[in-house]
């Protein structure tokens, strides 16, 4: 099961026990800074993700990286204590900003709200060795 964890715990309980693997977003550590980007704080994602972590099920944690909003160190840091000491946890994933999202957007009649020719350099290592320094097994995909 592939969530955003974002679900009534009852719903979000429910399904995980159905899967056989779980991939769970995490975007944000914070829910004030979550909400300024997504419209919506995370505290129910966090907790069913506490949940998630003394389930038993075999997950992977999936951060999509977005240039000027969650790629920075304090946040990276922030999401990899969230995660550590989880016995079941496989790995996180860090997913590079994909660069066809305005185009989607405007498909929908939507305009993208984020300028991507202005975001910074990425280095992918670097955030990949935070999870790695917290003895959390990290890939960049």
């Amino acid at each position: 099961m592939e969530t955003s964890g974002f679900a009534p715990e009852a719903v979000y309980r429910e399904m995980v026990r159905r899967a056989d693997l779980i991939y769970q977003d995490l975007k944000c550590a914070d829910s004030e800074r979550h909400r300024v980007l997504t419209g919506q704080d995370n505290r129910q994602t966090l907790y069913n993700l506490e949940w998630l972590k003394t389930s038993g099920k075999p997950f992977v944690v999936r951060i999509p990286v977005i240039p000027s909003c969650n790629a920075d160190e304090e946040n990276l840091t922030a999401c990899a204590e969230l995660v550590r000491g989880a016995e079941q946890l496989l790995q996180v994933e860090l997913l590079p900003y994909n660069p066809t999202a305005p185009a989607k957007y405007r498909s929908t009649g939507r305009e993208f709200p984020l300028r991507p020719e202005e975001f910074p350099e990425v280095n992918y290592r670097n955030l990949e060795a935070i999870f790695r320094s917290k003895g959390l097994p990290c890939v960049v995909l």
